[in-house]
């Protein structure tokens, strides 16, 4: 099972992981997707909100260096810098288009 987090800002991968008021998470079991959920996020707490939820994979626009290092020691594999529609983005996740970088 992969618990996947992706930031969101309407139906596109938010710009910056920092400034993102909600997330699609995303349960994936045997290679396919078992549940979606949208969930807001608040400013603060990121970290353990994502934690708490299990997230085992995190796809986000730009981040700062205090959110990689964040998502690092939460133990949480990043996807950085992407963009586009949510939808596409997680389409090319399935098919192991993405790759995790940290």
């Amino acid at each position: 099972m992969i618990t996947l987090a992706i930031s969101t800002f309407g139906n596109r991968v938010s710009a910056r992981l920092d400034c993102a008021e909600s997330i699609l998470l995303v349960i994936i079991r045997d290679g396919v997707v078992a549940s979606r959920t949208p969930m807001n996020l608040l400013p603060h707490g990121k970290r353990q909100i994502l934690e708490r939820l299990g997230v085992d994979v995190l796809i986000c626009g730009g981040l700062t260096r205090k959110c990689v290092s964040v998502a690092r020691g939460s133990r949480i594999r990043v996807i950085p810098w992407v963009q586009g529609d949510v939808e596409d983005v997680l389409a090319h996740f399935m098919q192991h288009e993405l790759t995790p970088t940290s």
